[in-house]
C-alpha cells in the first residue's frame, strides 16, 4: 500500500457512524497482535479514516477466524458477504450471522450482493438489523430493492449502495454518508484530478448547485466503467473483478493477477480499455 499514489485516499466521505451500536464499542479496535501482512496495511494508512476488512467465506469457522484476524489487526469494521454456497434458508443465514456477530468484538457491515445470488428478503434483513454488532449493510442490487432496504432499517444500521452515479443524490435527498466497498474512488480519479472527492465535498457542504457541476465532468469515466465494468455484469454476467485489476493497473496500482477461476484480461484487451480511459480523460 505504501507504494500505490494517493488516490487510494480521497473517497471524500465522512467516516461511518451508524447510529446506536457503532458509535462507541465497534467504532475502532486498538491495532495489536497482527499478522505481518495485515499490520503493514493498517500502518500504511496515514490519513484519518476508518479501516474495513473483507472476511467473509463460505465456511462460518473461516469467517470468524479471518474477522477476529481483522479486529487484532486494527479494523474498524468487517464486511461480511452472505453465504452463497450451499444454498441456505432464511434462518440459515440468520444463524450465520449471529455466530459471526456473536464470536467477535467488532463492527459488522452485511455484504449482500448479486455475485452472491438473489437480494436478502426485507424480512431477513430486518431481523440481522438487530443483531448487537451488525450496523451497515451494503445493497449491491436494483435500487428499488436499495430504498426498500433504506426504509426497512435506516433508523437502526447505515445502509449504502456502490452505484457511485446514485451518490450525489442519496447525499442530497436520503442523507447518505456512506460509500462503502467500492472502486469508484480509486478507479474514477487521479492524484491531479479529484472529481468524486470534490462533488461529495460540496455535498456535505450543502452546496448541491456546484456538486452537480463537478460530478457530470464524471460522466465520460461513468461510460467506460458501463462498457468495462458493470455494464458487462448486467450484460454477459462477466464479473468485472479482472477489469478492475486492469484499470487500476493502468492507473499505476497494481494488485496482481487474478485467481482461477477468473482469468486476467489479454494485452489487446488491455490496451482497448487503455484507449478508452484515455479518451475519458483519465490517462
Amino acid at each position: 500500500m505504501r507504494a500505490l499514489p494517493s488516490p487510494l485516499s480521497l473517497s471524500g466521505l465522512s467516516r461511518a457512524r451508524p447510529p446506536r451500536r457503532a458509535g462507541r464499542r465497534y467504532q475502532r479496535r486498538p491495532a495489536r497482535h497482527a499478522r505481518p501482512r495485515a499490520g503493514r496495511a493498517w500502518s500504511a494508512v496515514e490519513e484519518p479514516g476508518g479501516a474495513i476488512a473483507h472476511t467473509g467465506h463460505h465456511s462460518v469457522v473461516e469467517t470468524i477466524e479471518l474477522t477476529r484476524h481483522a479486529e487484532r489487526a486494527g479494523a474498524d469494521f468487517a464486511v461480511v458477504v452472505r453465504p452463497y454456497y450451499p444454498a441456505a434458508a432464511d434462518d440459515g443465514i440468520y444463524d450465520f450471522y449471529s455466530a459471526v456477530c456473536g464470536a467477535v468484538d467488532i463492527g459488522v457491515w452485511i455484504f449482500d450482493t448479486a455475485y452472491a445470488g438473489p437480494p436478502l428478503p426485507l424480512d431477513l434483513v430486518d431481523r440481522l438489523a438487530d443483531i448487537e454488532n451488525v450496523c451497515g449493510i451494503k445493497v449491491g442490487h436494483p435500487r428499488s430493492h436499495y430504498l426498500a432496504v433504506l426504509s426497512r432499517v435506516a433508523d437502526r444500521i447505515l445502509v449504502c449502495a456502490p452505484a457511485e452515479q446514485d451518490l450525489l443524490a442519496d447525499i442530497r435527498d436520503r442523507g447518505q454518508r456512506v460509500h462503502m466497498s467500492s472502486a469508484a474512488p480509486y478507479l474514477y480519479q487521479t492524484p491531479g484530478w479529484r472529481p468524486m472527492f470534490e462533488y461529495t465535498r460540496a455535498a456535505l457542504s450543502g452546496n448541491f448547485t456546484e456538486a452537480a457541476e463537478v460530478a457530470a465532468t464524471l460522466d465520460p469515466v461513468r461510460e467506460v466503467a458501463d462498457k468495462w465494468l458493470h455494464g458487462r455484469w448486467n450484460r454477459e454476467r462477466v464479473h468485472p473483478l479482472p477489469w478492475i485489476k486492469a484499470w487500476a493497473g493502468l492507473l499505476g496500482m497494481s494488485g496482481g493477477a487474478v485467481r482461477p477461476p477468473l482469468r486476467s484480461p489479454g494485452a489487446d484487451e488491455v490496451a482497448a480499455l487503455g484507449r478508452d480511459l484515455t479518451a475519458a480523460g483519465l490517462l
